[in-house]
């Protein structure tokens, strides 16, 4: 695509600073679709996560987070012998 002036001459100079832009314009949507997609699987990651160091630690997230925040509580207050911390 040929660029013309305003007299509807031809203007190499113009449409490659033009066509430059445009390319530029791209490069950057690429890049920050690129930035979306990334940081939209690394939140994916963490919530998997999440969700397996839950299960190991044998708590049902059925109940909702807070549950599953007081029952990992309740779990760190127990000792390994079984006794109750004393806070």
């Amino acid at each position: 695509m040929k660029y013309q002036n305003s007299e509807g001459y031809a203007d190499p100079t113009a449409g490659a600073a033009l066509a430059r832009i445009d390319c530029e314009e791209r490069l950057q949507k690429q890049w920050e679709q690129k930035k979306r997609h990334s940081v939209a699987k690394k939140k994916k990651r963490a919530g998997k996560r999440k969700r397996k160091a839950i299960a190991s630690k044998g708590i049902d997230p059925t109940q909702g987070w807070l549950s599953v925040i007081q029952q990992i509580k309740q779990q760190e207050a127990v000792r390994h012998d079984g006794r109750k911390r004393i806070s």
